[in-house]
């Protein structure tokens, strides 16, 4: 689903905004797995 809402994007829109589009997922994507990180080391701590 998410790929085909990325290839959507990039048919709708022109290169600039489309690159732009992408380096956002990935700058998204990036902080939720460093986030997901943190949260996975602070539970253990707690146990």
């Amino acid at each position: 689903m998410v790929k085909r809402l990325r290839r959507n994007i990039m048919d709708t829109m022109n290169d600039n905004t489309c690159s732009l589009a992408v380096h956002t997922v990935h700058i998204v994507h990036t902080v939720h797995s460093s986030l997901r990180e943190q949260q996975c080391s602070t539970s253990d701590r707690l146990r």
